[in-house]
C-alpha cells in the first residue's frame, strides 16, 4: 500500500509526523516518541526517530532550501553574536523578528578565538547569500562595529540591550 514505506515498521504517516514534531515543531526527540504513542498508538525507539531525522536531513540542502527560505523572509534586522566552547567558536546571525521567534540566518565555525577577520569574512557570505539587513544588533565586542562600517555601510549598527542591561547591572553589584 501507498502508505507503507519499503522495508519499514512504520508508516509514512508516522515517520511524516515525526519530522513534522522535531523539523518543524522544535520537539525534542524523546518527546516524539510520547507523541507519536498517543496519536498513532506505536512507540518507536528515540533511536529510529534520529536515523529518521539524519535521513531527511541529508536530503536537505541548507543554501538551496533554507538559505533561500531565509532570504524572502528576512525582516531587514539580525542579530550577531560569538559562541565559544574549548577551542571552537560558532558565529550566529539570527533575525529576531522572525513570525515565530528567532530565526537562524547564517552560522560560521571558527576554529580559535573569532577576530575581525572571521567576522568580516562571514558578513561578506551573509551579504552574498542576499541578506541585506538595514539594523544589525550586537553586544559591546570590538570586533563588530569597524568591519560593520566596512561591509554593511548602509546598516545601522545597535547594541543588544540584553548585553548592555547585565553589563550595567553588575556595574551596579560592585558600586
Amino acid at each position: 500500500p501507498p502508505f507503507l514505506c519499503r522495508d519499514c515498521i512504520y508508516s509514512n504517516q508516522v515517520v511524516s509526523k515525526a519530522m513534522q514534531f522535531v523539523f518543524e515543531g522544535g520537539m525534542a526527540m524523546r518527546r516524539t516518541t510520547a507523541r507519536l504513542a498517543r496519536d498513532f498508538w506505536v512507540l518507536p525507539s528515540e533511536g529510529s526517530i534520529r536515523a529518521w531525522c539524519r535521513s531527511y536531513g541529508a536530503a536537505f540542502d541548507f543554501t538551496m532550501d533554507y538559505q533561500q527560505w531565509v532570504v524572502t523572509e528576512f525582516s531587514g534586522i539580525i542579530c550577531i553574536d560569538e559562541v565559544y566552547q574549548d577551542k571552537l567558536a560558532l558565529l550566529l546571525a539570527v533575525d529576531p523578528r522572525a513570525p515565530k521567534g528567532n530565526r537562524l540566518v547564517g552560522y560560521q565555525l571558527v576554529h580559535g578565538d573569532v577576530d575581525a577577520a572571521d567576522v568580516q569574512g562571514f558578513l561578506v557570505h551573509l551579504r552574498a547569500a542576499g541578506i541585506e539587513p538595514a539594523e544589525v544588533i550586537t553586544d559591546g565586542s570590538q570586533l563588530y562595529p569597524a568591519v560593520l562600517r566596512q561591509v554593511l555601510p548602509d546598516a545601522a549598527h545597535q547594541l543588544c540591550l540584553f548585553h548592555e542591561s547585565r553589563r550595567l547591572n553588575q556595574v551596579a553589584m560592585k558600586a
